[in-house]
């Protein structure tokens, strides 16, 4: 059997998940740095027309409270384990 879950704005929840003050407001995912291109972002983010793949500069022209937290893929990593792992106990 095959299994697929698909967790939109994964990276982007983790985040609100760990930091519950980001809970409710846009937030973008990136690699840190100014200049640089939207991993993925939140719901709420998404609903001020913020993509994947968006320049940060253009995403805060459409969203100016728009809050950037820099990807740790080790604590994605970490997390989609668990996931993974409590999915084995399902037949």
């Amino acid at each position: 059997m095959i299994v697929l879950v698909d967790m939109n704005s994964f990276f982007a929840s983790i985040e609100q998940l760990d930091q519950p003050e980001l809970f409710g407001r846009p937030i973008a995912v990136t690699n840190g740095r100014q200049g640089t291109c939207i991993i993925t972002c939140s719901y709420e983010a998404r609903y001020w027309g913020i993509k994947t793949g968006m320049r940060l500069k253009q995403a805060k022209k459409l969203c100016p409270e728009l809050i950037q937290r820099p990807s740790r893929p080790k604590r994605y990593a970490e997390i989609s384990t668990r996931i993974c792992r409590s999915n084995k106990h399902y037949p």
